[in-house]
């Protein structure tokens, strides 16, 4: 069937937010611990609606109904360079072929995102959908990180002489030479993971933020 890959518009979004519903009811079913919270469209539209301005965006139409759509924020400078990040929930496909949807749609975007100077694109999925990671991958994309997710019921104590405890003020410097060795790591072939210099007593300066060491 046809498949036609037109702008992202106002009248899109409704659609696009009962997508994102749908393929979080689906994760949701084996995990039941995830949050009911991202269920509600009324929490979903607005994260949609908003986003919308930020930069091109794109919907994948068949015969008429909506079965992708794709947004992005731009983000001026991530691992030193202007990024294209589409979040997990600022895309979505139908589970009909969605391989050739996020295709499709990243094949409009990938040109409009170089264009406007984004080097790096990122897109994060909801997990347990196989044939679109799947698809990624043969786009040429990469595995960077893995969300795991367990309930908050306590995990039974083993003897151990390690201590794990949060980091105050007086810990940054070793915290800092602690991140320093493991940025070196990451820099270095095969991985090449130019991350850029954190600042841990800012961090621990922001109300609510903890650090463990």
């Amino acid at each position: 069937m046809a498949l036609d890959i037109v702008p992202l518009k106002e009248q899109h979004l409704q659609d696009a937010a009962l997508l994102v519903q749908s393929r979080y009811r689906a994760l949701k079913q084996p995990l039941p611990m995830l949050p009911a919270r991202w269920e509600r469209l009324s929490e979903i539209a607005p994260l949609l609606r908003d986003l919308l301005p930020a930069g091109p965006a794109v919907a994948a139409i068949r015969d008429g109904k909506l079965v992708g759509f794709m947004m992005a924020m731009i983000i001026p400078s991530f691992l030193g360079q202007r990024t294209a990040y589409s979040p997990e929930w600022a895309n979505g496909a139908t589970y009909v072929e969605p391989g050739r949807v996020y295709e499709e749609m990243y094949a409009r975007l990938a040109i409009q995102w170089a264009a406007s100077g984004c080097r790096l694109h990122a897109v994060s999925l909801m997990a347990l959908d196989a044939a679109t990671t799947a698809a990624w991958h043969w786009m040429g994309f990469g595995m960077a990180t893995i969300n795991a997710v367990r309930d908050v019921s306590p995990v039974e104590a083993r003897p151990s002489s390690v201590k794990i405890r949060a980091a105050t003020m007086t810990d940054v410097g070793t915290v800092t030479a602690f991140a320093d060795l493991l940025k070196r790591h990451l820099t270095s072939p095969p991985i090449s993971w130019q991350n850029e210099p954190y600042d841990y007593a800012q961090w621990l300066r922001a109300p609510g933020n903890v650090l463990w060491q």
